[in-house]
């Protein structure tokens, strides 16, 4: 039941325009993680998603991923995210933060 709640709450947000859709533009190899932040930032009332394209792109910042974000990428083998930032990855998704 409470999936169902979930999905009516997003249709109507979507259909209210609070959801939003960003796309992100690098160049392949480029450090992606500063675009995907401000990407983040620049989504209409904090909710949507981010569409990273098909690459491989270094990353060197922390990502972070309020819970009603998607981040959406090309598939495996479609966008690669090589950490470059030093000792361990992180990536805060909402309340959770992942090493």
């Amino acid at each position: 039941m409470r999936r169902y709640s979930v999905m009516v709450a997003l249709l109507v947000a979507f259909a209210a325009g609070l959801w939003a859709q960003v796309r992100v533009t690098a160049a392949a190899g480029e450090d992606i993680g500063t675009k995907i932040n401000a990407a983040i930032g620049s989504l209409p009332n904090g909710c949507g998603e981010v569409d990273i394209p098909a690459g491989v792109y270094s990353l060197a910042c922390r990502i972070n991923v309020p819970r009603c974000v998607n981040l959406l990428g090309q598939g495996e083998g479609g966008t690669n995210l090589t950490w470059t930032g030093g000792a361990g990855l992180r990536l805060r998704a909402g309340m959770r933060t992942a090493s």
